[in-house]
């Protein structure tokens, strides 16, 4: 029997529907679910039950935010564990997340604040994520970062010592929601 589908979009909407948290909804709609797979199923007292994993994108700045905030994290999770339960033959099994390829630009409105996304490059999101958390900018002076197959490429105008590289290396594998293998250079 094949795995019911589930629509992404309608899954993100239903769970700022029903998230109480301010922060936790404002960023997910600025997100993306990017997919919602079958990935496990197994037998349960009322029969059959497909679990499913989720991959969602924040931009940046949002990012970073989740990662710093277990409580944040925790209510996502519990959030999209709980509306793809609704059905009794569902559950969600992994929750992903990563970097959709955008920052935030404010925008100064008559009123209050507003949000708005552009496209970022790699490199810049790497800084944007350091700077966010509140790391210290060591080691990104002219920092390049270009993927090249399954690993990536980064390229510095003076050389990182190996224990600055890691909060780098980090950042980079949390946007892209997996660990790369990293190349470092000195241009």
């Amino acid at each position: 029997m094949p795995a019911e589908t589930i629509d992404g979009e309608a899954l993100r909407y239903a769970v700022i529907g029903a998230s109480g948290d301010a922060r936790l909804r404002s960023m997910l709609a600025a997100a993306d679910v990017t997919e919602v797979v079958a990935s496990a199923r197994w037998e349960a007292s009322h029969g059959t039950v497909q679990g499913y994993a989720v991959t969602v994108a924040f931009c940046v700045e949002d990012l970073a935010t989740l990662d710093a905030s277990p409580a944040t994290r925790d209510l996502l999770e519990h959030g999209f564990a709980v509306t793809v339960a609704a059905a009794p033959t569902r559950a969600l099994t992994a929750l992903r997340t990563r970097w959709n390829g955008r920052g935030i630009a404010p925008l100064e409105t008559y009123r209050e604040a507003a949000r708005t996304s552009v496209e970022v490059s790699l490199d810049e999101a790497v800084c944007r994520y350091r700077a966010a958390r509140g790391e210290h900018p060591e080691g990104l002076a002219g920092l390049r970062v270009e993927e090249a197959g399954d690993g990536v490429h980064m390229s510095t105008v003076e050389p990182v010592e190996r224990r600055a590289r890691q909060p780098i290396e980090a950042a980079l594998a949390a946007l892209l929601g997996r660990p790369a293998t990293v190349r470092w250079n000195v241009r």
